[in-house]
């Protein structure tokens, strides 16, 4: 049974813990420890997408509240919101391990004007890129950029809530059509910077998969015309490329653009996927 006791609140505050699943069975039961230990929940929200493992099991052991809905991650996003009650909730990956500092240095942003999301930063893999070419690259655009995450993350649910272009065939990149929404509507997103949670998968599986999905999801919101959506991104990874190159010019940046070609070549099937 969860158990909201470690974390303490800030001003009172609790949140409605919500997690999004699908045969999450192998990495669950962890992360809803470290929620338990971690964060000053009102409730916890499963979303599931129609699991055939141990999932469900996991999610009734400790009492969460469960849902399901088998539809395109957008609208699960959505379906996160609607099912949770409190002013801000936390959305956490299933396979995500939020650590004792999580809540202390996320909450702090709550109270300043204006925000309408706070993203936790992930610690590094002792077996992941943190240190390899990609890796530098992914952290110069978090650094340059911002990252931008669902994957653990303390959002205001009724912007959420109002962001209606999550409905319509979205089913990668969903964190960034919120930002823009967050920014359109001049609310702000505020990244913490020292590593408060750890993600059990690697960098690159994730990628691959994100990439896959967008091009899965480019194809079902524009149909065919969507092939030159999926082209203009490869200008702009060269673009990224560059900038990082110009940063910090290394022979072995050459490894990064093949990679970034692979993960195109990746969003191509997954458009291709869904023809």
């Amino acid at each position: 049974m969860l158990n909201a006791g470690f974390a303490m609140p800030v001003n009172g505050l609790k949140v409605d813990v919500t997690i999004a699943t699908k045969n999450s069975g192998r990495t669950l039961e962890k992360c809803l420890q470290a929620v338990s230990r971690h964060i000053p929940f009102h409730h916890v929200v499963i979303i599931d997408g129609g699991s055939t493992d141990s999932t469900l099991a996991i999610a009734k052991r400790f009492n969460a509240k469960i849902t399901t809905e088998p539809g395109l991650l957008g609208k699960v996003r959505l379906v996160q919101a609607s099912s949770c009650d409190t002013e801000w909730i936390a959305i956490v990956d299933s396979d995500v391990y939020v650590l004792e500092g999580w809540w202390s240095a996320l909450s702090e942003h709550l109270k300043e004007e204006r925000v309408g999301m706070v993203v936790g930063f992930t610690a590094p893999h002792e077996d992941d890129q943190s240190n390899t070419p990609y890796g530098k690259y992914v952290a110069f655009l978090n650094e340059r950029f911002g990252s931008v995450a669902f994957s653990n993350a303390l959002v205001k649910r009724q912007l959420l809530l109002q962001c209606t272009e999550l409905l319509g065939g979205v089913h990668a990149g969903e964190d960034d059509v919120f930002a823009r929404f967050l920014r359109r509507n001049r609310f702000t997103i505020v990244n913490v910077r020292e590593p408060v949670c750890y993600h059990d998968t690697r960098t690159s599986g994730r990628h691959i998969d994100a990439y896959y999905r967008w091009g899965k999801s480019v194809r079902i919101k524009y149909g065919r015309g969507g092939l030159f959506k999926i082209a203009m991104a490869l200008p702009n990874f060269g673009r990224n490329w560059l900038s990082f190159t110009k940063a910090s010019p290394q022979r072995s940046n050459l490894q990064v653009l093949v990679h970034l070609v692979q993960l195109w070549s990746y969003s191509v099937a997954g458009f291709l996927a869904s023809s």
